[in-house]
């Protein structure tokens, strides 16, 4: 079940944390795009694509991930000035 005051916290904090974030825009791109090709890659282990067979499949890679993914695109979105509203 979804528990939106927990996720409202978690925003806050996230929001707190990513004004403090010392990375400046082009090094908070190329975070979130490291954190697309581990989630590209958590991906194709889970599908067992060829040539990754050898790698362990983690049933919670690809959501882990996908978070890291939505954190840091978050992060870049507050740091940026954006607010909720928007």
């Amino acid at each position: 079940m979804f528990d939106i005051d927990a996720f409202t916290l978690m925003l806050g904090e996230l929001h707190s944390n990513s004004l403090k974030e010392n990375k400046n825009a082009n090094q908070q791109l190329i975070k979130l795009m490291e954190e697309v090709g581990e989630l590209a890659e958590a991906s194709l282990i889970d599908e067992k694509a060829p040539g990754l067979l050898y790698k362990e499949n983690k049933p919670e890679a690809v959501l882990e991930e996908g978070c890291d993914v939505l954190i840091m695109a978050f992060c870049i979105l507050i740091q940026r000035g954006y607010t909720y509203d928007q």
